[in-house]
Parts: C-alpha cells; structure tokens; sequence
C-alpha cells in the first residue's frame, strides 16, 4: 500500500478529500473518499474518517491508498460491488459461508473482508461482523454488510419490512409455468446445523413468486431458467418451494431428489444466483444492482440445448 505524507501549508483551512484529489491526480476523488472513509487517512497522528474534514496549516497528513497484496488475498473473489460509509453489497462466490459458523470452518465472507474493512468488528452480533442477512454456502451473488451500527439497524429494519426487493436466478427441473406464486408456510426439522426445512400449515408465512426466462433441454429432460423474487426470507425457501412444485433447483444435494442430480456430471453446486437487489439508502437514495451469473452456471446453460415453451 502507498503512502502520500505531506504537511498542510497553504494558508486557509481546505477539504482533505479535495486537497488529495489535487495532489493525487492519478486517483478520483471518489476513491479517495472511500478510502478516507475506510480509515486511511490520519491526521497530526489521528485517524479521520470524513472526506470533509479541513486541513489547516501545519497540519501533518498521512493517506494512504492502493491494495496491499496482504489485502487482496484475504479478499480473493469477494468483490465489492458498492460502497458507502454506511454499508457494503458484495458478490458472494459459491463455496464459502458468509460467517464462520464453526471454530473449525474459518473461511467465509466476513474473512475474507475484515482486513480491508476492519469497522465491521464493531458492527452486528458477536460472530456476525456486519452481517445483516446470508446466501447458502452454495448460493452465490449480491450480499448486503453494515459499516455502523446505525446502518445495521436501518438495513435490520428494511429487511422485517420487506421493503428490500431480492431476485434471484434458478436453473430447475421440467417446464416451468411462464409465472407462479407459491404460498407456503415452512418449518425447520432437525437438529441445528443438521436441519431441513419442509412445508408445513402450522409453519411460518412464505411466498414466493417467479418467472420463466428461458427453456433447455438436455435428452429427454427439460429444464427452466427462473427469475425469482422473494417476500419472505425463510431458511431453503427457494429450494423447498421449488421442490414442493416438482421443479427442484439443478444441483441441489438436500432437496428435490433424484430430479436435481440430473445434471451432476455439468454442475458441481446448487444452481441458484442472488442476482438483483434494490433498496433505499439510508440517506434516501434509490439503489439498484445487478450481478450476472457465475461462469461456472453459465456453461452449464451453453451446454444445454435452448427450446421454445
């Protein structure tokens, strides 16, 4: 990681983040927001963390910016897809956990960022550094962190409140209908760590709708790309309700047998991609985005032969 010292000696007192812009011209000066943001800047020794902060003279200021090659490897393929000083959405690979969920288990999301945004210690419950809600291990796509406490309780709330909008993309099995809502409560059986979930009357409300995107065909068994979008977030809601209409998620090992493992010598994980989220900040702005698929699912689609409905 570089480092720009300097002492302040141009008389009236100036932004830091436009100071650094002007002396940094090979860096935007949203980059360098961001990093002042992330704790990269100290000042007389102190760190600051806001981009408005004056530099006065004799003033001793300390930037630094750039990835460390420490720092890029513990990110490995958690990119960040949007930042703010409130909050992260990241693109979760499939493979990996968001949180540790055991002394043994250590790699995960969470990880994978704390050395590059170390606030997120001080963010959410013990164990969940940041963490406001989770893919499966096997799922990949977007995933939201909070930086402040603030932030976590804001995006907590949005979540109860079903006011996140949160679409995924699905490869099934057969010919799904052109769209279909399933209105199903679901309950957990089992032990924790070990547990299944399954419909259930007396379970907790879930509802989730979808729409065909395209259809494959590979032999004589057909397949369906979905876009879903989900109202509740219930544990395997996707999964369960997907199996309980006889078009289980390709690849999934815990539902949907043997009709998900038609495609196991193509696919290696559970086809499920979080691939859209919107929500309002908590400043008020709108945020939309998207994440395109994986090119571990991708292939299995070219691999696939594409029919009409």
């Amino acid at each position: 990681m570089k480092s720009f010292r300097t002492i302040y000696d141009q008389g009236a007192a100036f932004r830091a983040d436009k100071f650094l812009a002007q002396s940094l011209p090979a860096l935007t000066r949203r980059d360098i927001q961001r990093a002042i943001e992330r704790g990269n800047l100290s000042i007389n020794g102190q760190t600051v963390r806001k981009p408005g902060t004056l530099l006065k003279n004799g003033d001793r200021a300390v930037f630094r910016y750039g990835q460390s090659a420490s720092s890029a490897a513990s990110v490995g393929s958690v990119s960040v897809k949007y930042e703010n000083a409130d909050l992260l959405v990241v693109e979760k690979p499939a493979g990996i956990p968001v949180y540790a969920t055991s002394k043994i288990q250590t790699d995960s999301v969470v990880a994978r960022l704390l050395p590059r945004f170390p606030e997120l210690t001080t963010v959410g419950e013990k164990g969940r550094p940041g963490v406001v809600h989770r893919l499966d291990k096997d799922t990949s796509g977007l995933v939201i962190l909070a930086k402040t406490e603030t932030a976590y309780q804001y995006l907590r709330a949005l979540f109860n409140s079903r006011q996140i909008t949160k679409e995924y993309l699905s490869l099934v099995y057969g010919q799904a209908h052109k769209h279909g809502q399933i209105d199903r409560p679901l309950t957990k059986i089992g032990q924790r760590g070990q547990s299944k979930v399954r419909v259930d009357e007396q379970g907790k409300p879930a509802l989730t709708e979808y729409w065909a995107q395209s259809y494959y065909r590979l032999g004589l068994d057909h397949y369906t790309l979905i876009r879903v979008k989900l109202f509740t977030g219930r544990t395997h809601q996707i999964r369960v309700h997907l199996a309980s209409e006889h078009h289980p998620v390709m690849g999934d090992s815990l539902y949907g047998k043997p009709e998900s493992q038609k495609l196991a010598e193509l696919l290696k994980r559970q086809f499920l991609h979080a691939a859209r989220l919107e929500f309002r900040l908590p400043d008020g702005t709108w945020l939309e985005l998207q994440s395109a698929l994986p090119q571990d699912l991708q292939s299995v689609l070219d691999k696939l032969e594409s029919v009409s409905p």
